[in-house]
């Protein structure tokens, strides 16, 4: 090979060693320093639950709020740790912990203003369903007593489980 040749594959490769990674899930760090998980929780995934042996490395990301726009880091504990959480339905080690779930760029009104007393849903509110009053920052807890709606900027019920203020 020819030395520009090979100057040229090195530069290649430094300059990618040295990549910014931008998922959108989490701060874009330069690529030496990269301390989010790589991928994305394969499906069925459950939190305080067994660690799905799907899962290669020692942490992923899991989807999670209205519409799904949040993301939750979650990774491999040990049973004593899930344990700690008091939500733990893991029964053999290793088991799965989530942080809350974090959102980039999520609009206001995806965050009710009335989270702290949420009526009742009438019957006709479903996820996906469309609404009339987009943004209104109004939320309503489902029949099932878990899941909040809001009325995204599309004009459509988005529905998520809303506890203590945050989207899970």
């Amino acid at each position: 090979m020819r030395l520009h040749t090979l100057l040229s594959l090195g530069l290649g490769f430094l300059f990618a060693a040295c990549a910014v990674k931008d998922d959108g899930l989490f701060a874009a760090t330069d690529g030496g320093r990269d301390t989010g998980p790589t991928s994305l929780c394969p499906a069925g995934v459950v939190e305080n639950a067994s660690w799905s042996p799907a899962i290669t490395a020692g942490s992923c990301t899991l989807p999670c709020g209205p519409d799904l726009l949040g993301s939750k880091l979650c990774k491999r504990v040990d049973l004593a740790v899930c344990q700690q959480s008091g939500d733990c339905v893991c029964s053999t080690a290793p088991c799965t912990s989530c942080v809350a779930c974090a959102f980039t760029d999520l609009p206001k009104c995806y965050v009710p203003n009335n989270a702290d007393k949420l009526p009742a849903c009438e019957a006709s509110v479903h996820k996906f369903d469309a609404c009339t009053t987009p943004c209104s920052r109004k939320g309503c807890l489902l029949a099932d007593g878990q899941t909040t709606c809001v009325c995204n900027p599309n004009g459509y019920y988005a529905c998520a489980p809303f506890k203590n203020g945050n989207w899970e």
